[in-house]
C-alpha cells in the first residue's frame, strides 16, 4: 500500500456518502471524462500523455484514472513529479507519487529544481516561478518520451479562482476563458469537475493522498478566496453557480476565438505588404473600423511579427493611446507598441514592424527580490529610495520586465489620479532631457508599476489591507571585468 503512515496524508475515511451525499453519481466519473468532446478536455485514443503528479488528491485522482483508462484507451502514460525544494516533507511527497504509480505500473520520472533561486533571479512570486519550471520541465519530459500532451489535475474550483482573480484585476474577454480544459499540447480532463467529487471519488476507491499545509496559509490571494469567497459565493447564488462559471467560461472561449478568426481575416483582407519583422496593412480601413476589431488585429501583427510574449503587455491605457494614435496621428509619425514593436503611419498604410533592439536586450541590472510581511503596513511604505521598491503583492502580476523608458509610456504615478506620459513625469521630476531616454522603468505583466529613484503606481500601493509586501531592489550585475555595468 503506497499509503505508509505519515501525518502528512489524508487517508480514506469511510463512509464517504455520508460526507458527500449532495455529490451525484461519483462512481460514473471515468464514464463522464470518456464522454467529454476535445475541446473540453476530452482524451485521445492511442495517445501519449505525461501526468503532472505532485501527490495531491486532485493529481492523485487524475493518475489514478487514467492509469485505469489506458487500457481501454490504448494510452501510455507517465507520471513525472517535480520537488519544488519548498516544503520539508517533499521528499515524502516523492515516495509517496513514486510508490503510488509502482502499484499501478504507471512509469514515473522526478526531478528537483529551485524555485527561491528563479524568483529571486527573475522578480517573479513563488507561486509563478514555480508553475513556469514545473512546465518547462514536463514539456522536457513530453519530448524525451515522445507523447503527445501533458495532463494537468486542474479542476472546477481551481478554475473558479482564477476567474475571481482576474475579474479583480479588470479582465476582458481573455480572462473570463480562465484555466482553459485543452490548448496546444495541455489537456485538462478533470476541469468540468469539483474538488470534493474528486476527493469523494479517492475516497470511495481508497487511494490516499499528501495534503499541502501551504493551502491553509491566507496570506496568498488564492487560498483566501478558496476559503473564504468560493463558500460565500455559494451560499449567496445558491447551488452550481461554481458550474454556471465554468459554462459562461466556454462560452467566452467560443466568442474570443471567434473574434480572433475574424481579426486574423481582417488582417489578411487589408494587408499591402508581409516579409519577415514587417506587415502592411491599409490605413482608411484600419481607421475606420470598430476599435474592438483594430485592437484584436494589432494583436493578431504582434503575434505574427514574432514579437515574444508581446500581446501580453497591452493594458488598458496603451490600448487607448494605440488606437488614438491610428486614428487621428499624421503621417509620418511613429509610435512604439506594448510589449515591443513598432507603427508607423503613411499616406496610405499602417505600417508594423518588429523591433529587433528590443527583443534583444538584455536587461543592463538583474533584480533581487525580498519579500516582508506585514499586519497592518504603513502606505508611505509602497515607494522608497533610488533603487527599490515595495508593492502589495497582491496587486502586482509578476514576471517583471526592467528596461528603457519608450516613446509613449504612461503609467499612474503613486497617490494621483490619472494616468500621464512618462517622458512628462520625468520632466516634472527635474530629470534632465538627455538622461530621460535611458532612465529605467519596471513592469509587470499589466502595467509599469515602478519609475524607478521617481514613483510606484497607484494601482500597486499599500493599504491597511495589505497582507503581503514584496519588495524589489535593482543593484549592478558585474560584466566582463571591465567594471560594473550602471
Amino acid at each position: 500500500n503506497p499509503c505508509a503512515a505519515t501525518t502528512a496524508f489524508h487517508r480514506p475515511f469511510f463512509p464517504f456518502r455520508a460526507r458527500h451525499a449532495r455529490i451525484a453519481n461519483v462512481a460514473s466519473l471515468i464514464e463522464q471524462i470518456i464522454a467529454l468532446a476535445p475541446e473540453r478536455g476530452g482524451l485521445r485514443r492511442g495517445e501519449g500523455l505525461v501526468i503532472g503528479l505532485s501527490g495531491g488528491s486532485d493529481s492523485i485522482a487524475l493518475c489514478g484514472l487514467l492509469g485505469e483508462l489506458a487500457n481501454d484507451f490504448d494510452l501510455k502514460l507517465v507520471a513525472a513529479h517535480l520537488d519544488h525544494q519548498l516544503r520539508d516533507e517533499s521528499d515524502a511527497d516523492l515516495e509517496f507519487c513514486r510508490e503510488f504509480c509502482a502499484s499501478r505500473s504507471i512509469p514515473f520520472v522526478s526531478s528537483a529544481a529551485d524555485v527561491r533561486a528563479r524568483a529571486r533571479l527573475t522578480g517573479e512570486g513563488i507561486e509563478a516561478a514555480g508553475r513556469y519550471l514545473r512546465h518547462a520541465w514536463l514539456e522536457e519530459i513530453r519530448q524525451q518520451h515522445g507523447l503527445d500532451r501533458i495532463a494537468l489535475a486542474h479542476q472546477l474550483d481551481d478554475h473558479a479562482e482564477t476567474l475571481l482573480m482576474w475579474l479583480g484585476r479588470g479582465t476582458g474577454l481573455t480572462g473570463l476563458t480562465g484555466i482553459e480544459p485543452a490548448r496546444d499540447r495541455i489537456v485538462r480532463p478533470l476541469r468540468e469537475f469539483r474538488r470534493e467529487t474528486l476527493r469523494a471519488e479517492c475516497e470511495r476507491r481508497g487511494w490516499a493522498w499528501r495534503d499541502d499545509a501551504s493551502n491553509s496559509d491566507h496570506t496568498h490571494a488564492r487560498n483566501r478566496l478558496r476559503a473564504r469567497v468560493l463558500p460565500a459565493l455559494e451560499e449567496a447564488l445558491g447551488p452550481g453557480s461554481i458550474e454556471r462559471m465554468g459554462a459562461m467560461s466556454r462560452r467566452a472561449a467560443a466568442e474570443r476565438a471567434a473574434l480572433s478568426r475574424f481579426a486574423a481575416d481582417f488582417v489578411d483582407r487589408t494587408r499591402i505588404r508581409a516579409e519577415p519583422g514587417l506587415i502592411e496593412v491599409d490605413r482608411s480601413t484600419w481607421q475606420n473600423a470598430p476599435q474592438i476589431i483594430i485592437f484584436q488585429a494589432l494583436r493578431e501583427t504582434i503575434r505574427e511579427l514574432g514579437q515574444p510574449g508581446a500581446h501580453q503587455r497591452w493594458n488598458e491605457a496603451r490600448y487607448r493611446d494605440v488606437l488614438e494614435f491610428i486614428s487621428g496621428a499624421d503621417t509620418g509619425r511613429q509610435t512604439d507598441l506594448p510589449g515591443g514593436g513598432i507603427l508607423e503611419i503613411t499616406r496610405k498604410s499602417l505600417i508594423l514592424r518588429r523591433d529587433p533592439e528590443r527583443t534583444s536586450l538584455e536587461p543592463p541590472v538583474e533584480f533581487e527580490l525580498d519579500e516582508r510581511f506585514f499586519t497592518r503596513p504603513q502606505a508611505a511604505t509602497s515607494f522608497w529610495g533610488h533603487d527599490r521598491a515595495s508593492f502589495d503583492a497582491d496587486r502586482v502580476h509578476p514576471p517583471f520586465t526592467l528596461r528603457k523608458v519608450l516613446p509613449g509610456d504612461r503609467m499612474q504615478p503613486f497617490g494621483m489620479p490619472g494616468h500621464k506620459r512618462l517622458t512628462r513625469l520625468l520632466a516634472d521630476k527635474a530629470v534632465a532631457r538627455h538622461d530621460r531616454p535611458a532612465h529605467l522603468v519596471v513592469e509587470d505583466r499589466e502595467r509599469i508599476v515602478w519609475a524607478v529613484g521617481v514613483t510606484t503606481s497607484e494601482h500597486t500601493r499599500i493599504t491597511e489591507a495589505t497582507q503581503r509586501v514584496l519588495q524589489l531592489r535593482i543593484r549592478t550585475r558585474p560584466t566582463d571585468g571591465k567594471g560594473p555595468r550602471p
